[in-house]
C-alpha cells in the first residue's frame, strides 16, 4: 500500500483503494508478492553483492526465482508462487504451514537480520539470505511442513549467561562470607 497526496504513484499497477477528506489517497500495489511464498527455482550465490547484481537482470521474476547466499540451488520451476498459510505472526515469532510438491524455498518478504532461528517440522534449519535483503528457509522434502522462526539475538543470550553467572558468583560469595562470620 502507498499513501499519497491524491496523485497516483508511478504506474498503473497501483489502484486507488480509498480517498480521505484530508486529500490523501490509499493505493494498493496489485503486483505485490505475498509476505510468504514457496519458490521452486533457486540460484545459489556466494555473496549478497552477487545476488544484488542478479536481481537487476531485466528478465528476473521474483515469483519464480530466488537467489540465496550459500544455499542449495534448485532447478524446479513454477509459473505461479505457491501460497503459504501464516499461522502465527508476532515481532519475535512467526509460524507457517506449507505444502510442497518438490524441494522448495519458503521465501519471506522479511528483512534478513542476525538472530533469527528456524525450525522445519521440529528440526533446526538454516535461515538463508535471499534476494539480497530477505530471508529464505530450504524445504528439502516434498509434503506438508510446519515452519517456525524465532528471534533469538546472540547478545541477549550472552547477556543472560553473564547475568546468571554474576548471580551465582554473588550468591557463592555471600554464603562464603556468612560462613566465615559465623566461625569467627
Amino acid at each position: 500500500y502507498v499513501i499519497t497526496d491524491g496523485r497516483p504513484p508511478g504506474d498503473a499497477t497501483f489502484e486507488a483503494v480509498r480517498s480521505f477528506a484530508s486529500g490523501v489517497t490509499l493505493y494498493e500495489n496489485t503486483r505485490a508478492l505475498p509476505l510468504a511464498m514457496l519458490v521452486y527455482h533457486a540460484e545459489s550465490v556466494a555473496t549478497a553483492a552477487d545476488s544484488w547484481n542478479a536481481l537487476h537482470d531485466p528478465d528476473w521474476n521474483p515469483a519464480q526465482v530466488v537467489y540465496v547466499v550459500g544455499g542449495p540451488s534448485l532447478a524446479g520451476s513454477d509459473a505461479v508462487p505457491t501460497p503459504v498459510s501464516i499461522v502465527e505472526y508476532t515481532a519475535s515469532r512467526m509460524g507457517y504451514e506449507a505444502q510442497t510438491r518438490a524441494p522448495a524455498y519458503l521465501v519471506l518478504s522479511e528483512v534478513d537480520y542476525p538472530g533469527w532461528v528456524a525450525m522445519v517440522d521440529g528440526v533446526s534449519a538454516p535461515v538463508y539470505r535471499a534476494n539480497f535483503a530477505f530471508r529464505a528457509i530450504y524445504l528439502e522434502t516434498p509434503g506438508a511442513h510446519h515452519i517456525t522462526l524465532e528471534f533469538q539475538p546472540p547478545l541477549v543470550v550472552a547477556g543472560l549467561a553473564i547475568s546468571l553467572l554474576s548471580i551465582f558468583t554473588i550468591a557463592a560469595l555471600v554464603v562464603r562470607w556468612s560462613v566465615q562470620n559465623r566461625q569467627g
